[in-house]
Formats: C-alpha cells, structure tokens, sequence
C-alpha cells in the first residue's frame, strides 16, 4: 500500500529535486586554490596530440574486417539460391484423392 504525499508537499520535492539538476557545476579549483576557467572542448582537441595507431592495431582491425567480409559474401551466397536445389516430386508421387468412394 503505498502513500502519496499531498500535492503540495509532492510539488515541493520536485522543485527541491528540480533545482539539484540543473544547478551549475562546482568552479574548477587549481593547485594554488585560485578558481580557474574551464576549459572548452576546443582547447582539449588542441592540446590531445594524434597518435596513430600502432602496427598490430591496424593489422588486427584488418583481419577482422577481412573476417567480417568473408562470413557476408558466405551469407549472401547461401540465401541468394547458389546451392543445390531439391528436385522436384515426381508426377506419380502427388496424392490424388478418388472422388465419390466412401
């Protein structure tokens, strides 16, 4: 059995609730304990350097690719009709009911 609060009350607590969700953020602090700007996602880009990716990598993403690939055109092949197909039942072996005999 569960109690609802009066709508007052339920009103209260989602603005209470409300006002935790959009509050700022807290200031960034630095070493000396003086406030600092945040940075924007433009200066992060600026400051990360582009590694490229390592030999293995690229020869690991590689395989898998090759592998993906392979098991598509597997696929595709096997539901495009490119096996063998059931012969069709003989004439005689179609059932034919008699009419009329009881």
């Amino acid at each position: 059995m569960s109690t609802k609060p009066p709508p007052r009350e339920q009103e209260q607590t989602i603005r209470s609730r409300k006002q935790l969700l959009f509050d700022a953020d807290e200031p960034v602090v630095g070493d000396d304990g003086a406030l600092k700007p945040r940075k924007s996602f433009a200066e992060y880009v600026r400051e990360t350097p582009a590694a490229p990716l390592t030999g293995m990598a690229k020869a690991a993403l590689w395989g898998i690719g090759a592998i993906v690939l392979l098991l598509l055109v597997v696929t595709i092949l096997k539901t495009s009709g490119g096996g063998a197909k059931p012969p069709a039942p003989a004439q005689s072996a179609i059932f034919r009911p008699s009419r009329g005999v009881a």
